[in-house]
């Protein structure tokens, strides 16, 4: 997502790639964010992974 459009996914990308349920992807997110792996914030398109989560 980040090359095509230079920012991160919406919830709903995220969970249709992952193939979360709908009515849980709010709560994956929330607790993904919760334990340190995901970031975002108020602004569209602002969810990221957690600075130190991905391995290069």
């Amino acid at each position: 997502m980040w090359q095509r459009t230079g920012a991160g996914p919406t919830w709903t990308e995220l969970g249709d790639e992952l193939g979360w349920p709908p009515a849980l992807r709010a709560r994956i997110v929330r607790l993904m964010a919760k334990e340190g792996v995901l970031t975002y914030g108020t602004e569209p398109r602002s969810l990221a992974a957690a600075e130190g989560t991905i391995e290069r």
